[in-house]
């Protein structure tokens, strides 16, 4: 069964993103606005609803991957704001993975996101989740294996395409940042710079 986010998840995470755009250079009216539309979805909750203590959740690779393991493996690459939409969107469709690929977006992409379409996310935890899924494959794929030829079938259905002939690789246009940052042997993410999005 997937573990969905809980609202008390979805106001901390939202109020924790909006802090991260801020600092990334986000204008404060829009950080309002982020931080209002989150606080409108709990409205109707039990305020007794607690988060679960991160910590519990620690257990062996091998057994149940965790938001935790993915930040210690990618460690200080400007992604804090990505593991915020996580706790969002929810983590199971990485956690649950016997292979995974994740292009995960830097600060820099979230940052750059059109405010309104932001706002708009923050509300919607499902479709935040499609376009995440959208930076998933079910396979381990190292940067010497990415094609340079056709595309590839991200998990939500978005064409992915990689230009490997220059200094600058990138995937839909997007710079490639860092590669092959693998997580245990189950999975390896690539940092990119901007978010995949259908256009």
């Amino acid at each position: 069964m997937r573990n969905r986010p809980t609202p008390t998840s979805i106001i901390v995470g939202a109020s924790l993103l909006a802090m991260s755009l801020a600092a990334c250079g986000s204008t404060e009216e829009a950080v309002d606005d982020a931080t209002g539309t989150a606080s409108s979805v709990v409205e109707e909750v039990d305020a007794g609803e607690e988060m679960s203590d991160a910590g519990d959740e620690m257990t062996d690779l091998s057994e149940q991957l965790t938001a935790a393991d993915l930040e210690a493996a990618i460690g200080d690459a400007d992604v804090s704001t990505l593991f915020t939409v996580l706790g969002i969107a929810g983590f199971d469709d990485v956690a649950d993975a016997d292979a995974f690929t994740l292009f995960a977006p830097n600060d820099s992409a979230f940052a750059a996101l059109d405010q309104e379409l932001l706002t708009e996310l923050l509300a919607d935890p499902d479709r935040l989740r499609d376009i995440l899924q959208d930076h998933l494959l079910d396979e381990v794929v190292m940067a010497g294996d990415l094609p340079s030829e056709g595309t590839v079938t991200a998990n939500g259905g978005l064409e992915l395409q990689f230009d490997l002939s220059g200094d600058q690789p990138t995937v839909n246009g997007i710079p490639i940042l860092r590669t092959d940052v693998t997580v245990g042997d189950r999975g390896v993410v690539h940092v990119i710079d901007g978010l995949l999005l259908e256009e």
